[in-house]
């Protein structure tokens, strides 16, 4: 028999819910590329913003979802539901917020722009 897990996906301030089928050996039918489509699809995504995708685990903590053994994990958690937020940050996936303060921010992103220029010349 087959049944429905349910993740709610948030957006800015849209909320909107995606059913995701178990089978019957308790395995999901669905990866990180089929949610990172299924996101797009639904909230309009450009295809070339990188989506960074985070949830709040059983025990408070924000966790990125990166691959599919994450999305996995996330969805053997024993929440009711899984709440993924969607963070659409184009190239730099760190939000000033998410550094540590000062210095560690600005050698990260010193770093980041650094490697982009080597990849130009």
């Amino acid at each position: 028999m087959v049944s429905a897990f349910v993740i709610k996906v948030k957006f800015g301030n849209a909320v909107r819910r995606i059913n995701v089928d178990v089978d019957e050996n308790n395995e999901i039918n669905l990866n990180m590329v089929s949610l990172t489509s299924k996101i797009r699809s639904i909230f309009k995504s450009s295809a070339y913003k990188n989506l960074n995708l985070t949830y709040v685990d059983e025990d408070g903590d924000m966790i990125y979802l990166v691959d599919d053994d994450d999305l996995h994990d996330a969805m053997r958690q024993p929440l009711k539901f899984l709440i993924i937020d969607v963070h659409e940050n184009g190239l730099f996936p760190f939000q000033s917020s998410q550094c540590f303060p000062g210095l560690v921010c600005s050698v990260i992103f010193f770093l980041f722009i650094k490697a982009i220029k080597v990849l130009q010349n």
